[in-house]
Parts: C-alpha cells; structure tokens; sequence
C-alpha cells in the first residue's frame, strides 16, 4: 500500500509547513511577531494538502481570529486586503487555535471510519471532491494508468487515505500535547 508521506521537519520544497506558535498581538502582525516551535514542525506536499485536506483547512479557518486578519508579509500588494483574512496558500501563515485544530481532528477522524464504513454517504461528497487518484495509488497500477476517480477506484485505494489521516490526527495532536505552551496552529504554503 502506498503511504502520504509526513515529514518530520521542515521541506523547503513544494511543502505545506505546519507548526505550533506563538503571536504577539498588535495592528499588524508581520513574520517577526510570530515565535515558532521549528522543532515540531511537520511537512506535507502540498498536492497531498490539496487532495486530503484543503477542505477541512477551509472550513476550519477563522476569518474573523484577529491574528488572521491583521496578518502581514510586509509586500505593498497586500496591502489591498490587509484585514480580509482568507486562507492563504502561499508563504503567509494561517493561524488556527488549539480548539479549532482539535475540532477538525474530530472531523477526519469521523471521515476516515466513515471512508471505510461507508464510503458513499453523502455527508462525505464535499471532503471527496478534492480526492485524485493519482495521489492515492502508485503510478504502476490499474487505477493510476486508468485515471479515474469514482467509486471503484475510491473503494480500492481508500486505506491510502484513511491511513494518512490517522496518522496526520495523531501527529497533530502530539505536536499540541508536547507544547502546552503554545496555543496557536500556524500552517503555511511553498
């Protein structure tokens, strides 16, 4: 079985970077305001990030969490939507609490058993949308070379995913015991 890989540490390349920190709060919070624990951080490719979790990043996002909105890389082009906080997707911090981030945990945890228990239920349509089966399967087999992604093909690869969000779950949420005195998630984009 193929497995998503999760990083330990960071990748500079095409990688999505998840971490504990730490903000000082203000009018405008630039990279200097934040503290992160590099030495928890995990990577994840961002392909992987698009397919598997992008939906629950959207939908755990907190527009109105002040250190979202007054976010700010420091570059004149932002200036335009400094205090529009939307999630970013490249190289700005995406901040997420404690609560928010053990709220989601919940939620793929629920997704991966109802994945394998019942793959069809229609509360899962929307975490699926984003599902591609060239990320689920090696680029050597039927499904691969078939590139389809329906049913069938979800059915006979979908431990990859379940898999992937287990492990995902559970690295989080040692990333949050093993800094109590963090409170804050920050994920952020290549």
């Amino acid at each position: 079985m193929r497995e998503i890989e999760i990083k330990q540490g960071h990748d500079a390349s095409s990688y999505f970077w998840i971490m504990p920190a730490k903000v000082r709060f203000g009018d405008m919070i630039t990279d200097d305001d934040v503290e992160c624990q590099y030495d928890s951080e995990i990577s994840i490719e961002e392909g992987y990030i698009e397919c598997f979790l992008e939906y629950f990043f959207l939908k755990y996002f907190d527009r109105t969490l002040t250190c979202n909105k007054n976010r700010h890389d420091g570059c004149m082009y932002l200036s335009e939507r400094f205090g529009k906080a939307e999630f970013e997707w490249n190289l700005e911090h995406n901040f997420f609490t404690y609560e928010q981030i053990t709220r989601m945990l919940s939620e793929i945890e629920w997704a991966a058993h109802t994945l394998e228990t019942d793959i069809e239920n229609p509360f899962l349509e929307p975490i699926k949308e984003g599902f591609s089966i060239f990320y689920m399967t090696e680029r050597n087999s039927e499904d691969y070379k078939a590139g389809v992604t329906d049913t069938a093909s979800l059915k006979r690869n979908i431990a990859v995913v379940t898999d992937f969000y287990r492990r995902f779950v559970r690295h989080m949420r040692d990333m949050m015991s093993n800094n109590p005195d963090f409170d804050i998630i920050s994920v952020m984009g290549p």
